[in-house]
């Protein structure tokens, strides 16, 4: 039988928290971006953008994921 087990890895972004001292190893902590350029190479290489935020109706954050192709899951 084949192993067809897919790699996935997750990427943090947002204002850094003391809930993060202990990440799984297919993670990484990116941290608040504010450069437009990093932000849409991020949103380019992902597949789905999962935003908790319990302030928020529809963040543009959503909109501007979504004409990368990114799922969202909000």
């Amino acid at each position: 039988c084949m192993d067809l087990a897919i790699p996935v890895h997750f990427s943090l972004v947002g204002p850094e928290s003391t809930n993060y001292s202990a990440i799984p190893a297919n993670t990484r902590f990116i941290g608040t971006v504010t450069d437009r350029h990093e932000l849409n190479a991020l949103y380019a290489q992902s597949h789905i953008i999962l935003l908790c935020s319990s302030s928020e109706g529809f963040p543009k954050t959503i909109a501007e994921a979504m004409g990368f192709g990114v799922v969202p899951i909000a």
